[in-house]
């Protein structure tokens, strides 16, 4: 019994490990639906994913918009934030004559 009382008193006091979020963003079915909307609403934190979808699986789609981090949301050098494609999908990022394909 104190062996048991000792490992979850030693369970308590561990320093609480910070965890990955995936972030999505699609047309429908997904946390957002524009990829900006991402940064305006959340603190991104290292290692944290915003994965991209098309409208159907292995589809391709275009975001037109601005995308722009907030200064809470650049992660660090240890830890990114990520932006991926969905697996299969085709994803591009256009704002004015600027395109950026991601793929996954």
């Amino acid at each position: 019994m104190k062996k048991v009382f000792v490992v979850l008193m030693m369970l308590l006091l561990l320093p609480v490990v910070g965890w990955a979020t995936t972030y999505t963003v699609g047309s429908s079915g997904c946390d957002y639906t524009s990829i900006q909307a991402v940064f305006d609403n959340e603190d991104l934190e290292p290692g944290d994913i915003i994965e991209v979808r098309a409208d159907t699986v292995g589809g391709t789609k275009t975001y037109s918009e601005k995308v722009s981090p907030g200064a809470n949301d650049s992660g660090s050098s240890s830890g990114y934030v990520y932006l991926q494609a969905r697996e299969g999908d085709t994803i591009i990022i256009a704002y004015h004559s600027i395109r950026i394909a991601i793929y996954m």
